[in-house]
């Protein structure tokens, strides 16, 4: 009796595994969202503004972390699959090292290149100085959100 190749377990599994992955997504986005609306309600209108327009910050910052955690949670599976526990445990420790490494390069890139990237992101010179503070402080907690992503 010769065994048949069906997608029945893929499938299973890609759907066992799309909802995370939206959530995960629409969290990010979300989380921007409500930030707004906190900002907004609690401080004022510029404080809104500002913190909208440092988005890119984070949401690039966001982007450096889900390239470490997707690409190593591939690389992991695919490692597990294999049976091969050690390789697995090698690559989950070099991502997390290296998604540590990176976001402290990052942010402090990002602190000492702040001015022009805050002139990049907003033109408006009353909402310079709040913009340039949320970004700063987004850049400078950058490494403690590489540890719980990765």
């Amino acid at each position: 009796m010769a065994l048949t190749r069906t997608g029945t377990l893929l499938s299973r599994k890609f759907n066992e595994y799309l909802f995370p992955a939206i959530i995960s997504s629409m969290s990010v986005l979300l989380a921007a969202f409500i930030d707004g609306i906190i900002v907004s309600k609690l401080i004022n209108d510029d404080a809104f503004a500002a913190v909208n327009l440092a988005d890119p910050v984070v949401l690039f910052m966001q982007a450096l972390f889900f390239v470490f955690g997707i690409g190593a949670a591939i690389s992991i599976s695919i490692a597990k699959g294999q049976r091969n526990v050690k390789k697995a445990n090698a690559l989950f420790t070099l991502s997390f090292a290296g998604s540590v490494i990176v976001s402290l390069i990052a942010a402090a890139a990002g602190v000492m290149l702040i001015d022009p990237i805050t002139s990049a992101l907003c033109t408006e010179p009353q909402l310079r100085g709040l913009v340039r503070n949320y970004a700063l402080y987004t850049l400078i907690g950058t490494p403690k959100n590489a540890r719980s992503v990765s």
